[in-house]
């Protein structure tokens, strides 16, 4: 019987070619659809005082994919009243699931700026009137696997304590 010896740079490319092979048939596999933001509902002020506010809310979302993705940041800016208040940032990690078609939970917080003093008057009314006109705008990045992407969004809504 005849014995067939490989040496190692043999093996090491075989190895090689079939991990290429493995990867590009999986990323061709990975068809990505765009997630779509329908409806932003249940808009709530959690907490507002003079270093910021804190919003809850729920936000129906459309995965048409086969996989979950990640909403990994936020780069978006939040006005009262149509004054800027400040940067608006996640405090939890969102995640959305695969072939999804409903509603998902979300908290920002956004820390007043130095020149948010002119926010004292939205922010007396708004104690007042127990309601503010919100507006985020901005972008966010999700991320599935290795692919990345970024969403815009800008999105008002008359918001409740």
């Amino acid at each position: 019987m005849k014995q067939f010896r490989y040496s190692t740079s043999t093996l090491l490319n075989f190895r090689s070619k079939f991990l290429f092979l493995v990867a590009v048939i999986l990323l061709t596999a990975c068809d990505y659809s765009d997630v779509e933001l329908r409806d932003i509902r249940e808009i709530k002020i959690e907490k507002l005082d003079k270093n910021g506010i804190e919003i809850r809310g729920s936000a129906k979302v459309y995965n048409p994919n086969n996989y979950k993705i990640k909403v990994q940041s936020t780069d978006a800016d939040l006005f009262l009243d149509g004054r800027q208040a400040g940067e608006a940032k996640l405090l939890d990690k969102v995640v959305i699931p695969a072939n999804f078609d409903d509603f998902i939970d979300f908290r920002i917080r956004t820390d007043f700026t130095a020149g948010s003093v002119q926010l004292i008057p939205i922010i007396i009314g708004a104690s007042v009137k127990r309601s503010v006109n919100i507006e985020i705008k901005g972008t966010a990045k999700a991320k599935t696997f290795i692919i990345g992407k970024k969403f815009d969004f800008d999105y008002e809504h008359k918001a409740t304590f």
